[in-house]
């Protein structure tokens, strides 16, 4: 039984069904969208009570055979450890003696957020999901499922919780046969030292031997050796053109003939084109405001590189702009509008050519990626050891092999179902692996497999994430997408500000890089908080926006000037806050006065440097005590 979503409407987005932690299918591949704040982890924990004791028509499940995967240690742990907590509630839930269960309601989800977004105990009378699930079972079969939830609590250190990658290195290890995988082989978590010495070899190879000319044009990329490490973040990902036995003149030479060849066909037209510029810019006279000297300068420059093979450059200085049809234009002195001739409007389009024109860099990294990224393979090959994106290209290229349908079917048997959180951070080849073993888009009634995750946030690229590989796994589960609709950590204003800031954009709320295919921003509703943020006595609004004026009007803000200006507006408004706390001017109604301290306030970026020097004009972001002392206190919290 799932609900609609309601308001998906308000933005022309479709609307999805909303799930229902009691009736949430349990068979086949499912993906569930989940917002901040909407209690994924909860309904994770949820799901899995409902695996061990076999509810939904399912066989129970023991938790070595529910595999539950995330992407950090950490996020592996908290997760054992929520759901190890939900099992032994359940289990205290069954083994109790008959209740009064009025009141508890229909509503599976009515008790979750606070008990599991603001960490309150609740008690078992705020508990409507397992005082529902409790009753789906005759009354004289609750101390067995009590028990069963127990040991299921109990044997929580041997569940199959674990990172991606730690699950492929355990696979690799235990099906060693079907993987072609060595027996011995130890996960290094930090190859630095191995690509170090991989960019020296490369180094020692490749650019040592080269002639003056060309080490000049390589050091104009790579100053050094260490320069090579910037690579490091590529040399172990798939998709990498594979190592040619080339040197690194040969490809020097290719390339600069390619780019002789280029120059070339930019220079043939201008041979004639500089004199028939020249000759109609005199015949316009005084008009243009050019003086005769820079004419016959920038005319003769324009000649000269173009009768000569071998000069690259074209410097004409001022003439770049003059010589245009809008720097004629600009200048103009005839009372008719200024007339045009095709040179002057090719100079323009010569000029973004010229800059388009092939670099070295490119060549230079392509070859050095491909010789590296065989080296590095060779070497953790021959030292038996394994970075974490090899445990992937092991498991991947073992499933594609000759013995892969026998090890995907292996492991459908060993885990039955698979619970994968954080799945908008899921790259191309940990998505094929889960594809080729479960087959997503066959829906399988005889396994399960849940992805959990916010599309909103696979646009990111975090930890390699690919947007595409999201909206991959939306197509192959088509009909069996459901949402988390409810947000159980923000204010009702807030969550109403979001809704409404989003929903502007409608399906196109937050691109994908494709033509037209965009992912679409779904409302949530808000279960709302006890506070509410007042300022002065009144409501304040829970979202605010900062219109930064560009230096040029009409001309986008340069990037830098962007975030030191931000930087400085952040660094304005947090003192501001914080001392409207300390007046108890500004603080969450329902809370005693004060409490708009500084751990109450985040001020995020990227790097907490940038917030910290946000203004050079004075502006602190942090606040001072008594005799001007930062508050150590607000430094540590915000960031």
């Amino acid at each position: 039984m799932s609900a609609q979503r309601q308001g998906d409407g308000m933005n022309g987005a479709p609307a999805i069904p909303q799930v229902d932690p009691l009736r949430f299918p349990l068979r086949g591949s499912h993906l569930i969208e989940a917002s901040a704040g909407t209690g994924k982890t909860w309904t994770i924990a949820a799901l899995y009570v409902r695996l061990v004791l076999g509810h939904g028509g399912q066989d129970p499940r023991l938790p070595t055979e529910i595999l539950v995967l995330t992407f950090t240690e950490a996020a592996a742990q908290e997760l054992r450890d929520r759901i190890r907590a939900r099992l032994a509630e359940a289990a205290v839930w069954f083994a109790g003696e008959a209740r009064d269960e009025a009141g508890h309601g229909t509503d599976h989800e009515a008790g979750h957020g606070a008990d599991h977004e603001t960490g309150h105990e609740t008690g078992h009378a705020a508990d409507p999901f397992l005082a529902s699930l409790r009753r789906e079972w005759p009354r004289d079969r609750w101390a067995g499922c009590a028990r069963t939830l127990d040991l299921a609590a109990q044997s929580m250190d041997e569940a199959a919780i674990s990172t991606i990658h730690a699950w492929c290195a355990r696979v690799l290890q235990e099906h060693a046969f079907d993987s072609g995988s060595l027996f011995e082989q130890r996960l290094e978590p930090d190859l630095g030292a191995e690509i170090r010495q991989t960019a020296w070899d490369y180094w020692r190879a490749h650019v040592a031997p080269l002639a003056p000319d060309d080490l000049a044009e390589v050091l104009a990329v790579w100053s050094g050796p260490d320069a090579l490490l910037g690579l490091s973040g590529l040399l172990t990902r798939e998709s990498l053109p594979e190592a040619a036995d080339e040197s690194l003149s040969a490809v020097l030479a290719r390339h600069r003939a390619v780019r002789r060849e280029r120059l070339a066909a930019l220079k043939a037209p201008w041979i004639e084109a500089a004199d028939a510029l020249e000759d109609w810019l005199v015949s316009l006279g005084k008009d243009t405001k050019i003086r005769p000297a820079d004419l016959r300068r920038w005319m003769q420059a324009l000649r000269t590189w173009a009768r000569d093979p071998e000069l690259a450059e074209l410097d004409l200085k001022t003439g770049w702009d003059r010589l245009t049809p809008q720097g004629i234009q600009d200048k103009w002195q005839g009372e008719e509008p200024a007339p045009q001739h095709p040179a002057s409007a090719a100079l323009v389009r010569l000029r973004a050519d010229l800059a388009a024109l092939p670099g070295a860099r490119a060549p230079l990294l392509r070859h050095a990626l491909a010789w590296m990224a065989r080296r590095l393979r060779q070497a953790l090959s021959s030292a038996a050891l394994l970075g974490f994106d090899g445990l992937l290209g092991n498991l991947d290229a073992a499933l594609e092999g000759a013995a892969g349908a026998r090890l995907a079917q292996t492991l459908r048997r060993q885990f039955p179902v698979v619970l994968i959180d954080e799945f908008q951070d899921t790259d191309p080849v940990q998505y094929r692996i889960f594809d080729r073993v479960y087959q997503v888009a066959d829906d399988d009634p005889d396994t399960a497999l849940v992805f959990i995750g916010d599309p909103k946030q696979s646009i990111y690229g975090f930890r390699g994430a690919d947007v595409h590989t999201y909206l991959r796994a939306g197509r192959a589960c088509a009909g069996r997408v459901q949402t988390l609709g409810r947000n159980y950590r923000s204010s009702e204003a807030m969550v109403a500000a979001v809704n409404r800031c989003f929903a502007l954009r409608g399906a196109q709320a937050f691109p994908t890089g494709l033509p037209d295919v965009g992912i679409a921003f779904h409302p949530v509703q808000a279960q709302g908080r006890a506070e509410r943020w007042e300022v002065l006595g009144r409501p304040a609004p829970a979202m605010s926006a900062c219109w930064i004026e560009p230096a040029v009007p009409d001309k986008p803000l340069p990037s830098p000037q962007y975030e030191q200006d931000a930087a400085a507006l952040c660094a304005r408004r947090v003192p501001e806050t914080l001392a409207l706390g300390r007046r108890a001017a500004a603080l969450a109604a329902g809370e005693a006065p004060g409490r708009t301290w500084p751990g109450r306030v985040l001020a995020a970026r990227r790097r907490a440097e940038e917030l910290a020097g946000g203004s050079r004009k004075g502006a602190a972001l942090f606040p001072r005590t008594g005799r001007g002392r930062v508050d150590k206190r607000a430094r540590n919290r915000v960031g």
